[in-house]
């Protein structure tokens, strides 16, 4: 695991061998590694922190530098100072004071805090964001992984120390540069962030680390963050329009002030936040004249209920000045086609042999502004350029000569890696012609549990950088493991299944579906896919047993998948006139995808409506001459 850096941890070594000697490795998340160092010159240990190469390669070195200077000029008790930052090879690090003890996040793993601890850390906190935020600095991320807790007395162990001070800004999170939304880096932590943070506000001030420090205060007091551990966007939901269950349900020691200054700090609309951090944290000393001013707050909630409405109003008029726009840099025609290539699967985990690309597909296909070339069409194609083994590898240099030949928009490239036990997805969208990355998104889970999810979230800002709107993808979007399954496991046979059916191999198909609905017996493209299997070898049965499956859960699906499935299964037991209607109502909202048209024609020649089929194959061709599928 050391080599996921600079190549290996020695060539670490040799960037910064003058300055700092590397001793170990502390730990590493989806964006950094960290690790233990001598500061050679002044002969102290220190954190050295590295960025991740894929994180390095989206930032401005300059501005990362610039960035880190503004916040090594903090000099309070409860910040992590940084001593030093700047490149070693191709990435980019900075230096810390190492802090023997341990993140706050490691000790909720443990349980929930006591009120009074929890009330020190929070008031140490609000305490270092106060002075801060009076030196202009915000720090847009604040989040249990970056409070530590030093050794020692008292309620907390020792004291609260506020890590990464600048780093959000510095990696172009939430501010004004136009890197921040063309590299797809996620700005801020979705269970913490504030709404104007969710809504992609870039001027955000106190009152947004206000609100993170609430939940974060919320968690410490619950175990649980306000709006629990479910996918980033649930989260982002929660935050834009959502009620957390109240402190007082959770928990009945938390005192009443103690509630009110936690729920002031979470409001919605920022105006009705405390002013500063200091207020927050003078509201949770529960001195007399804390008290009295939370309770000033809380004097009026028939106005708090009209401001709230007025909040409303005015982010949604915010948002829907966001949504209208594409996501990202990627400047791509409506109903363009794209291809997603085989996923470069640095795990050696053969459970995202196919599970990835069929999820993604899954994800992206609810897009109407986008057109999905589905691996037949692509199969065609490479065929034509005699690439037809069967360890041929759609990879990305592959996947650009395709669709170069054939004239599509762009190419999708996957990838996931592991470090520690967090995995890390990451696709960039390509330029068939140039190579070059329109946009790149990065998403992470901690554990196989959560990628079902976490390519959900993929998918989504996929949508944005091909230029769908955020209220579009909203809008027109069924959770993955809704539409899919959330068993890897049953996806990745799902998706072998689908390849096994797409080549003639209905033997292997049938087993893999097989495989996959004894994983998952509620999946329901995987009784569609197997219904079909059974119809094609006869077996009417076994193939409406399964269609039975599929029809009763039909409302789980997306509304495309769902009328794709309905014609496919009326044509499987060979009731062309309910197939015919059924593809020609897909084609009314998907006009542009070939294989609809192919159906059809199809379709309707076995309904015996010849000048109709050819009317149908007539568009067929002239899509596939154009934009392939």
């Amino acid at each position: 695991m050391e080599g996921s850096v600079l190549g290996t941890v020695e060539e670490l070594r040799r960037a910064l061998g003058e300055r700092y000697e590397i001793i170990r490795e502390l730990g590493r998340g989806g964006m950094a590694v960290v690790y233990l160092a001598r500061d050679l010159r002044h002969d102290r240990q220190v954190a050295v922190k590295v960025m991740q190469p894929e994180v390095s390669a989206h930032s401005n070195a300059h501005r990362f530098v610039r960035e880190i200077k503004v916040a090594a000029r903090l000099q309070h008790p409860h910040i992590l100072t940084v001593h030093d930052s700047g490149t070693a090879g191709n990435v980019l690090y900075y230096v810390m004071p190492f802090v023997d003890g341990e993140s706050l996040r490691d000790r909720l793993l443990r349980g929930t805090l006591s009120v009074d601890t929890a009330l020190e850390i929070a008031r140490e906190v609000a305490d270092a964001l106060d002075y801060a935020h009076r030196q202009g600095v915000i720090h847009r991320d604040i989040k249990p992984e970056n409070i530590l807790l030093t050794p020692g007395s008292g309620n907390t162990g020792g004291h609260a120390i506020v890590a990464d001070f600048g780093v959000a800004r510095a990696m172009g999170f939430g501010e004004d540069d136009a890197t921040a939304t063309a590299t797809g880096i996620a700005v801020g932590s979705p269970a913490y962030m504030s709404p104007e943070q969710a809504l992609g506000f870039r001027d955000l001030d106190a009152r947004s680390d206000i609100y993170s420090l609430g939940c974060v205060v919320y968690e410490m007091l619950t175990g649980q963050p306000p709006f629990g551990r479910r996918s980033a966007r649930a989260a982002m939901a929660g935050h834009l329009s959502g009620d957390p269950e109240s402190l007082g349900s959770l928990r009945d020691d938390v005192p009443p002030a103690v509630r009110e200054a936690v729920e002031r700090a979470m409001e919605k609309d920022k105006e009705n936040r405390f002013a500063s951090a200091g207020e927050f944290r003078d509201a949770l000393r529960l001195d007399s004249g804390s008290i009295a001013a939370t309770r000033a707050h809380r004097a009026l909630p028939r106005r708090r209920l009209r401001y709230a409405a007025v909040a409303v109003a005015v982010l949604a008029v915010a948002a829907l000045a966001l949504m209208v726009r594409p996501g990202s840099g990627a400047s791509l025609q409506e109903r363009t086609a794209i291809i997603i290539a085989d996923v470069d699967n640095a795990t050696g985990d053969v459970v995202f042999r196919n599970s990835l690309v069929s999820a993604l597909s899954a994800g992206i296909g609810q897009s109407e502004r986008v057109t999905l070339v589905s691996r037949p069409r692509i199969a065609e194609t490479l065929a034509r350029m005699q690439r037809t083994g069967a360890d041929t590898v759609l990879d990305e240099r592959i996947a650009r000569e395709v669709a170069t030949r054939d004239g599509w928009g762009a190419v999708i490239v996957p990838s996931i890696a592991i470090f520690d036990s967090t995995y890390v997805i990451t696709a960039r969208v390509v330029d068939p012609a140039s190579g070059s990355a329109l946009a790149t998104e990065t998403v992470r889970a901690r554990g196989k549990s959560e990628i079902i999810d976490a390519l959900d979230d993929l998918s989504h800002k996929l949508r944005r950088d091909l230029g769908e709107s955020m209220f579009s993808v909203l809008r027109r979007s069924n959770p993955l493991p809704q539409v899919t399954t959330r068993s890897l496991d049953a996806l990745e046979k799902y998706a072998a299944a689908s390849r096994a059916w797409d080549n003639g191999r209905m033997q292997d198909a049938r087993a893999l579906y097989e495989g996959a609905v004894a994983l998952d017996s509620t999946f329901v493209l995987a009784h569609v896919g197997l219904g079909r299997v059974f119809s094609w070898t006869n077996m009417g049965a076994e193939a409406e047993k399964h269609f039975r499956h599929a029809n009763a859960g039909m409302s789980r699906i997306t509304d495309r998948e769902r009328m794709w499935a309905e014609p496919a299964m009326a044509s499987a037991r060979g009731d062309w006139q309910t197939a015919a209607t059924g593809y020609r109502s897909y084609i009314s909202r998907y006009p542009t995808f070939p294989t609809a048209w192919l159906n059809l024609g199809n379709t309707l020649m076995r309904d015996a409506r010849p000048r109709e089929a050819l009317a149908a194959f007539a568009e067929f061709m002239k899509l596939d001459s154009t934009s392939g599928n």
